[in-house]
């Protein structure tokens, strides 16, 4: 991020900490190449993403099944909003459990 670069591949390597818990369940602890993507947003906020190399439409596929999920929540909401306008506490659809489905 603070490159300042839009887009580096990189090898991200664990450290001995991870390497330790990796190995003490028996999994890999092989270099991954990743590619980190820097996005500035509408807000002005920048955005890091990080990509496998290997399979980047895994990532792309993510991101769909995020931004469907957030527009069924919203349209969830808007539903939940008008069947339950008249009861005392207002009802909100928990969009963190939605997120735990894909």
């Amino acid at each position: 991020m603070a490159s300042g670069k839009n887009s580096e591949a990189v090898l991200f390597t664990p450290g001995p900490h991870a390497r330790q818990h990796c190995q003490t369940y028996g999994l890999a602890t092989d270099p991954i190449p990743l590619r980190l993507i820097r996005m500035k947003l509408k807000s002005g906020e920048i955005e890091g993403l990080a990509t496998s190399l290997l399979e980047k439409q895994d990532f792309y596929a993510k991101l769909f099944v995020l931004n469907l999920t957030a527009v069924l929540s919203w349209v969830a909401q808007a539903i939940a909003d008008r069947l339950y306008r008249d009861r005392q506490h207002t009802y909100r659809v928990n969009f963190a459990n939605l997120r735990a489905l894909i």
